[in-house]
């Protein structure tokens, strides 16, 4: 965690206005200029004497500031020196402004050195304070950024978006594009760190049109650059190319060489992701040159040993070694213990691949020692998973012993704290989702002063599928929960409710339907928009009633026709693929209704197959869909094809609708497979187990 909170704060300096993209000297020199400033301002204090404003001392004190501030990422100690100057002068001239810069610059310095986060958090509460006093706006935009990264750090998404959403907002009301830009930039790292990667593009969107609209060149190849990690990081590498591509142009003309050295880098790893060779070597040499002509070791060594990985894949050993080496004494230089594991691991890998298990065994026992003494997991892991390996090929049996039960023994600690790290983050997504419905419910009652009437019918139906959705969870959850002792007693239950929702809610879903049709008909010549909002009202009632006829279908446990699956799927194909003039072939056994009693199983097969015919009406162009649904060799088996257009497997970007049939399969401990390629349609298979006695039972029955 240390690691990642100094690298958030790193990534907050990188964009600091004062501070973008500077090195070590360049901080220097900065400064030096500023103590310059600072003695010029005493000689001319010196020489107006009497006449000399006591107010004029503000300078002193943003000196005072601007010397902190340079510090800070380098000397602490002068850092807090000149933050306590500051401190002291401000309050003996009543200077307000410069004590919030005071507790601002106090709070990221304890957060980037000392890592006390409440203090750090105490100091930007403070300054926040202030700066509203004041009316500064600028100030407080830069502490809510602050503040952001801070809640980032110990990973309270939740808080960390609220915070660059007050930055938002102020940025906003002051027509500072430049800033809004990077605040929409800074919440959508908050999304994308949380796993939800389309509300982090559509912030990075946004930020690239705030970027163009206020000609913010960074702006504007940063928001390239981002949208092409999150296409990266999702598998979708031609996407990601062409992002990375858009902002290496804009990099060009901003001249800014460390950018476009990284815009080289990132270029070469998408190629190399693709198995570009030629193009990737292109990039990360261009790149390279650029690192060593600006002096920066991180970019060199990456670079260097992404060539060598290059190499590698060709079989190239000898270059791939040398690259690698190079690679290894900077990283070694930079004291950076997980670049050092890293690569003595790369190199490890590669005499492996030579079955040279002696210099293997040499470098794999140098990654063990440096993962035990940096205490980091991931190389150790490997470090350990390679000493087994190579000691069972010299036949040294009992040390490929100790290292494989090390290895699997760390594996498994990991694969635990991994699972705790995703329960934490589902706390925090659930903590963010309820702050962002409140929000939302706040922004929803400012727009119904404006759109009254539009905004009761919205209401009327957000509380009937509020209380239907409330209603079937409780009666779910009640089935779970005496299925054993009142199996009977729940069956009642669970069909009065089916005619409740039918009877009641389906009734009420369909008055509003109705409603709404009038009161689109009502507005003919009046407000487009409210019109609008009428005709969706209707749209979101009709889909509504389909999917209660679905729940109402699925709680229905009688035996008559209406509640048979087979009955419900031909209804299904008859009004998705008849209309579009696909026929079907559809095999079943009637014997699958005994094995899809059980109604979670039978709503989770038939939303899968629903899902999957959909698909195929809407996606295929298919002329012809074969359906088989029967019991084998002790397995209930879905099988869905099509002649249609297909697509490639290997490329496609799961959406909701695979996800879900993912998740319903697994919910229901069945195997989801899918088969396609461009051209030769699509084979959608699904595996069920039958549980024994069940499989009995109908078979006896039969």
């Amino acid at each position: 965690m240390t690691a990642k909170r100094i690298f958030l704060v790193t990534l907050f300096t990188l964009h600091f206005s004062l501070f973008t993209n500077l090195s070590f000297a360049q901080r220097a020199k900065d400064i030096e200029k500023f103590q310059e400033e600072l003695s010029k301002y005493e000689a001319d204090k010196k020489e107006l004497g009497s006449k000399f404003n006591r107010m004029m001392d503000t300078t002193k004190a943003n000196i005072y500031s601007r010397l902190a501030w340079g510090y800070y990422l380098d000397n602490t100690d002068s850092a807090l020196y000149y933050s306590e100057l500051l401190k002291e002068l401000s309050e003996r001239i009543g200077y307000k402004k410069g004590l919030a810069k005071y507790y601002n610059g106090l709070g990221l310095t304890y957060m980037n050195k000392h890592l006390n986060i409440p203090l750090a958090l105490e100091d930007y509460n403070k300054a926040v304070k202030i700066y509203s006093e004041i009316g500064d706006k600028d100030g407080l935009g830069w502490t809510y950024n602050n503040m952001g990264l801070l809640y980032l750090s110990v990973d309270n998404y939740a808080e960390a978006i609220k915070a660059h959403t007050n930055a938002l907002k102020v940025r906003e009301e002051i027509g500072d594009k430049a800033n809004m830009s990077e605040s929409y930039r800074k919440r959508a790292r908050n999304y994308e760190t949380a796993g939800n990667y389309p509300e982090a593009l559509k912030d990075i969107l946004s930020s690239l049109k705030v970027a163009e609209e206020a000609g913010f060149k960074e702006g504007i190849e940063t928001s390239y650059k981002r949208i092409g990690e999150i296409y990266e990081k999702e598998g979708n590498y031609p996407e990601a190319l062409k992002n990375f591509i858009a902002s290496s142009k804009v990099r060009g003309k901003t001249g800014s060489k460390f950018s476009i050295a990284t815009s080289y880098e990132n270029l070469g790893r998408v190629y190399l992701h693709q198995g570009q060779y030629e193009e990737a070597e292109k990039n990360f040499r261009d790149g390279l040159t650029i690192f060593e002509e600006i002096n920066n070791p991180a970019g060199i060594q990456e670079c260097n040993a992404d060539i060598g990985t290059i190499y590698f894949d060709k079989g190239n050993y000898d270059d791939a070694l040398k690259y690698y080496l190079i690679a290894l004494k900077i990283a070694e230089e930079m004291r950076n213990n997980s670049h050092i594991a890293d690569l003595l691991n790369k190199i490890t890998l590669l005499y492996k691949t030579q079955k040279k298990y002696q210099d293997a065994l040499r470098y794999a026992t140098r990654s063990l020692s440096v993962g035990l003494d940096s205490k980091y997991m991931d190389g150790l892991k490997e470090a350990y998973g390679n000493l087994a390996e190579i000691y069972g090929k010299l036949n040294d049996y009992a040390s490929a012993y100790k290292y494989q039960v090390l290895f699997q023994h760390l594996k498994d600690s990991l694969v635990n704290n991994e699972n705790t790290n995703k329960m934490k983050q589902l706390e925090m997504q659930y903590k963010f989702d309820k702050d962002l419905a409140a929000q939302k419910a706040e922004q929803d009652k400012k727009d119904a002063q404006t759109q009254l009437e539009i905004q009761k019918q919205k209401n009327i139906q957000f509380r009937m599928l509020g209380g239907a959705v409330v209603l079937i969870a409780f009666v779910i959850g009640l089935i779970f929960r005496n299925r054993n002792k009142q199996r009977i007693k729940v069956l009642e239950i669970r069909q009065g409710i089916s005619r409740d929702l039918h009877d009641e809610i389906g009734a009420s879903l369909s008055s509003v339907q109705l409603m709404s049709s009038f009161a689109a008909e009502s507005l003919n010549g009046s407000s487009s928009d409210a019109k609008q909002w009428m005709n969706r009202i209707g749209e979101n009632t009709t889909e509504s009633m389909e999917k209660i006829r679905d729940i109402v279908w699925t709680l229905n446990s009688s035996k008559d026709i209406s509640a048979n699956i087979i009955t419900r799927m031909n209804q299904f194909i008859s009004h998705s693929l008849e209309p579009k003039d696909i026929a079907c072939n559809f095999i079943s056994d009637e014997e699958v209704n005994d094995v899809l009693s059980d109604f979670i199983r039978k709503r989770n097969v038939y939303l899968i197959f629903k899902e999957a015919v959909n698909n195929a009406a809407k996606y295929s162009e298919a002329t012809e869909v074969n359906i088989k649904f029967k019991i084998e060799n002790k397995k209930l088996l879905l099988t869905i094809s099509d002649n249609g257009k297909g697509f490639d497997a290997a490329i496609i970007t799961r959406g909701n609708g695979l996800n879900n049939m993912l998740y319903r399969a697994k919910q229901i401990n069945a195997i989801l497979e899918i088969k396609s390629s461009k051209g030769e349609g699509t084979f959608i298979s699904l595996k069920m187990p039958v549980t024994p006695l069940r499989y009995k039972w109908f078979k006896k029955a039969v």
